[in-house]
C-alpha cells in the first residue's frame, strides 16, 4: 500500500478476485490515493459470462476468431505464430492509462480501467468484426490475397526462391507494375481497366499467370527494390532476423543494451524501443536490462523504509 500510494498508475494482470483476496482492490488502494489510475488485465475482463475462465494468448486467439480468420478458405483454424493477443492487450491498456492520465490533469480524478484480452482480440479484428455487425457479412478467409480479392495484391516466388508481397489495388497502381514488368499493352486492355475487372475470375488467372512467370525472371530483393521504385506497394517476405538487420541503426528502433548475468547475450545486443519517434525527448530507456531484484533496496528506501526492515523483508522472502 506503501507503494501504491507513491504511484500515479497501478497496473495488475491477475485473474479477477486475486487482488481484491490480497487487500489490494481498486476501492482499497483509491482510499489510500484518490486520484489513482488503477488497470486490471484479465482473459475475459472483471466481468461477464467467462469472467471466471482462465486464459492465456493461444485460449483467446481460438475463442476471439483469430484462428479462424488465418489461411485459405479450406485451410484448418490456425494459431497466429507470437503473442499477437497478449502484445495487443498490453498496447490497448497502455493507450487506456494514456487516457486516463490525461483525464486526471484535466479533471482531476483517478480512473479504474478494465482490459479484457477477449475484447481487445475483437478490436484488434475490427476489419472483420464490422461487416458481420453492420450487414451480417462474413469476409472470407483469403490467405495470401489482400482483402481487395485482386490478383496484383499476392505473394508471388521470385528467381531466387524468395517470396514478394504485392499490393498492387488501384489503377494507378497496376499501371506502374505493368511498366515494371515490360507489359504496357495490359494498360490498354479493357480486360484490366478497371479493379473489378482484373478480379473477374478469368481474367484474375490470366493475370496471376503472367505475373507468376514475370517474378521468377529477377531475385526478390531487386523485385523490390525496382517495385517499389515505380511506387507499387511490395515488400519481400522476412524472417524476423533478416527484418532486425534491415531496421538496425534506423529511426532508434533497436536500443543497443547489455545484459548482466546473461551468459548467452549476443555482441551487440539490442531491444525494441516504443515503435515511434518524438520531435524531443522522445522514448527509451537509460542503463541496461536490470537483473531480478537489482532495485529493491532502491525503491523501499524511496518508500521510506530502514536498513533493518529491509534486511527482515528479504529475510522472511517478501521482497529479493
Amino acid at each position: 500500500m506503501r507503494l501504491i500510494r507513491s504511484s500515479d498508475v497501478v497496473l495488475e494482470n491477475f485473474r479477477p478476485g486475486v487482488m481484491h483476496r490480497l487487500g489490494l482492490s481498486y476501492e482499497a488502494s483509491k482510499a489510500s490515493r484518490p486520484d489513482l489510475i488503477y488497470c486490471s488485465v484479465s482473459g475475459y475482463g472483471q466481468s461477464g459470462a467467462f469472467r471466471d475462465h482462465p486464459a492465456i494468448d493461444n485460449i483467446v486467439q481460438a475463442s476471439s476468431g483469430i484462428m479462424a480468420s488465418n489461411g485459405g478458405p479450406d485451410d484448418p483454424p490456425s494459431r497466429v505464430g507470437w503473442p499477437v493477443v497478449d502484445t495487443y492487450t498490453g498496447t490497448l491498456a497502455a493507450l487506456a492509462v494514456l487516457a486516463a492520465l490525461m483525464h486526471r490533469t484535466r479533471f482531476g480524478d483517478g480512473q479504474y480501467i478494465d482490459v479484457s484480452m477477449l475484447d481487445a482480440s475483437i478490436v484488434m479484428l475490427t476489419s472483420l468484426a464490422t461487416p458481420y455487425l453492420l450487414t451480417g457479412q462474413m469476409l472470407p478467409r483469403t490467405g495470401d490475397i489482400g482483402y481487395s480479392g485482386a490478383p496484383t495484391a499476392a505473394m508471388f516466388t521470385a528467381k531466387d526462391g524468395s517470396r514478394i508481397s504485392l499490393g498492387a489495388v488501384q489503377n494507378n497502381q497496376f499501371f506502374a507494375l505493368c511498366r515494371a514488368i515490360g507489359r504496357l499493352e495490359l494498360v490498354s486492355d479493357p480486360r484490366f481497366a478497371q479493379p473489378e475487372l482484373r478480379a473477374v475470375p478469368e481474367n484474375a488467372e490470366y493475370l496471376r499467370e503472367l505475373l507468376n512467370a514475370a517474378f521468377l525472371t529477377r531475385d526478390g530483393a531487386e523485385w523490390e527494390r525496382t517495385l517499389s521504385a515505380q511506387h507499387v506497394p511490395c515488400g519481400l517476405v522476412r524472417d524476423i532476423a533478416q527484418a532486425c538487420e534491415t531496421v538496425r541503426g534506423q529511426r532508434d528502433l533497436l536500443i543497443p543494451t547489455s545484459v548482466p548475468g546473461v551468459s548467452d547475450a549476443r555482441a551487440g545486443a539490442s531491444y525494441v524501443n516504443a515503435g515511434f519517434m518524438f520531435e524531443h525527448d522522445g522514448p527509451g530507456a537509460e542503463g541496461n536490462a536490470p537483473r531480478l531484484g537489482e532495485h529493491t533496496d532502491e525503491v523501499l528506501r524511496a518508500l521510506g523504509y530502514e536498513d533493518p526492515e529491509i534486511s527482515q523483508l528479504r529475510s522472511q522472502r517478501v521482497v529479493q
